[in-house]
């Protein structure tokens, strides 16, 4: 089960809540530290799309990382770390790289939901309603 709530998906990960931040922080912060592979916010949906067997893990370290950054402490875990959670729960298909995804996709294209909406394990998360057309 994860919770997306404006900036921040927060999924149950070896029995305890991880909180992924989504805002302008952590992407800077994700962006600043893969320059060295040429990944911009112009390209960053382009290179999920090509490998994100690398990018994924990285940038789920970042977003996981800003919240001990932006408090002065170290973070707790390592980027290959991120890689283990993924792959000893489903792979690409599993939960905890959906759900980031979901929140992620949703935080860059629409924003998320205004409310936290709760998703039960392995259900797809329900996309925020677009308002209506303006006359």
């Amino acid at each position: 089960m994860s919770i997306i709530s404006k900036n921040k998906v927060e999924i149950k990960i070896d029995g305890k809540s991880k909180t992924f931040w989504l805002g302008m922080g952590a992407i800077g912060l994700y962006l600043d530290n893969v320059k060295k592979d040429d990944i911009v916010l112009d390209n960053l949906i382009e290179r999920l799309q090509e490998n994100p067997f690398s990018v994924v893990p990285r940038l789920m370290y970042y977003c996981y990382a800003y919240g001990f950054v932006r408090q002065g402490k170290n973070v707790d875990i390592t980027p290959y770390i991120v890689s283990e959670w993924i792959d000893e729960n489903g792979g690409l298909s599993g939960h905890i790289f959906q759900e980031f995804i979901a929140g992620f996709t949703a935080s860059l294209t629409q924003g998320a939901p205004q409310e936290p909406t709760e998703t039960p394990k392995g259900q797809p998360i329900k996309k925020a309603k677009k308002p209506g057309k303006q006359k």
